[in-house]
């Protein structure tokens, strides 16, 4: 079997998971998780990177499946849109898929060689590989999805001071301008005040008889 083969479809908004990755005991008589217990589930294999097998039964349970449904209205053009968005940003979370494939095939053969317990039944080669893999791929796809938030609310901080100091330069220039007038306006009340206070001289003059000042310049 090839590797590509092992990887199991991304079908679900929030985890691209499908629930038939789920082992086959975990979908037997599962607790009603709430979608804050599935939230915190996804949560933890984030942060664990697929490794919490708890997380993973809880994240890949029916209940969880039908929280997910309720809210994704179309799954298919959801995850399309958020691929797009994760490639404009240029964030491959697909690229150490795998890797991730290769460890879960080493974890596999490990649980294969492990004794099973009597009464117990033997576990499924194809099962485990597959949770494996599913459980590594909701893991790159949240934090794929972290780092995409991490930056737009950095382009959104740094578009926000770019922002503030165009507003402060423009209103620096507003400020200027307006002093800039302010004096050029004090400027020309003086010298019509020197305008007028030299034409009363004048006049003063010429009544007193000088009569050169009787002229008009």
């Amino acid at each position: 079997m090839t590797k590509a083969a092992f990887a199991l479809p991304l079908i679900t908004a929030a985890l691209g998971l499908s629930a038939s990755a789920a082992p086959a005991a975990a979908q037997q008589a599962e607790p009603a998780y709430t979608s804050e217990q599935c939230r915190a589930a996804v949560g933890i294999l984030a942060e664990t990177e697929g490794r919490d097998e708890d997380a993973a039964a809880i994240a890949l349970s029916e209940a969880c499946e039908a929280h997910r449904r309720a809210y994704a209205f179309d799954v298919s053009d959801d995850m399309e849109r958020m691929q797009a968005r994760l490639r404009e940003a240029g964030i491959d979370y697909e690229s150490g898929l795998t890797d991730r494939i290769l460890d879960c095939e080493r974890r596999t053969e490990m649980v294969m060689l492990e004794t099973v317990p009597e009464g117990e039944p033997a576990p499924d080669r194809e099962e485990v590989l597959g949770s494996c893999t599913a459980n590594a791929q909701m893991a790159l796809y949240a934090a794929a999805i972290v780092q995409l938030n991490e930056a737009e609310r950095s382009r959104a901080a740094t578009a926000q001071r770019e922002y503030e100091a165009a507003m402060a330069a423009r209103e620096a220039e507003i400020t200027q301008k307006a002093r800039e007038h302010q004096r050029a306006v004090e400027a020309a009340a003086m010298a019509h005040e020197r305008e007028m206070a030299d034409w009363r001289r004048r006049v003063e003059l010429c009544e007193s008889g000088e009569m050169e000042y009787c002229q008009p310049e």
